[in-house]
């Protein structure tokens, strides 16, 4: 979920959801790169010590661009 503030300071700086992923973090915090048949394990490991956890993305081979799946749907405004 993004953070009000986050939200907040994209509205009223008039960002598309498009600058808003350019721009800002949209309150992701520490980010865990981890291997595709361990996130079940990393994920049980984290909630039993008590932290939230969500999927932000994969990484996939390409061309170098980043591509944001479900623009649009990130915090349910059109800037």
């Amino acid at each position: 979920p993004v953070p009000a503030i986050v939200k907040y300071v994209c509205e009223a700086a008039d960002l598309s959801e498009g600058q808003a992923l350019k721009t800002f973090n949209m309150g992701v915090g520490m980010i865990l790169i981890v291997d595709p048949d361990r996130v079940d394990e990393v994920g049980i490991a984290l909630a039993k010590a008590g932290e939230t956890t969500y999927r932000v993305g994969r990484i996939v081979a390409g061309a170098g661009e980043v591509e944001y799946t479900g623009e649009g749907n990130l915090y349910g405004y059109e800037g």
